[in-house]
């Protein structure tokens, strides 16, 4: 008799969700400049739970605030073969912020993002209520 095991993650982040017809490189880049980071492009996440799509890929960008105890992932959420979270196809980015848990750091962030000109909106979703939000977790 087979036993499945089911993996429980630790969602402990807050997640911003971006509208922005941008290229992912302009968007780091003036989000760069909005929060005083150095976002820098690194491996692309692999969507690996939609087995119809096995070769989805999405942009990702990393920056540390050390001075705050503080990282970043920008993650974009399109891609030729739909988002990377589907019930958020509107969203063009999303920003994983882990550290600094305090309500007015993350007001702060979505504040300066809502500031950058070609930034549509800005806000915080509760990732517990995503249905694909496995998909935001980073190996």
């Amino acid at each position: 008799m087979k036993q499945s095991i089911k993996v429980q993650f630790d969602y402990d982040f807050s997640l911003i969700a971006i509208v922005a017809p941008l290229k992912d490189y302009r968007l780091s880049s003036f989000i760069n400049k909005a929060l005083n980071l150095q976002l820098v492009r690194v491996d692309d996440v692999i969507n690996q739970y939609d087995k119809l799509h096995d070769d989805a890929t999405f942009s990702r960008y990393i920056a540390d605030d050390e001075e705050n105890e503080m990282s970043f992932d920008l993650i974009s959420n399109k891609n030729e073969n739909g988002p990377l979270i589907k019930e958020q196809k509107e969203v063009d980015y999303f920003l994983i912020v882990q550290g600094g848990k305090s309500a007015e750091q993350c007001k702060y962030i979505i504040e300066r993002i809502n500031n950058i000109q070609y930034v549509q909106l800005a806000f915080e979703l509760d990732v517990n209520e995503l249905k694909s939000k496995q998909n935001l977790i980073l190996e």
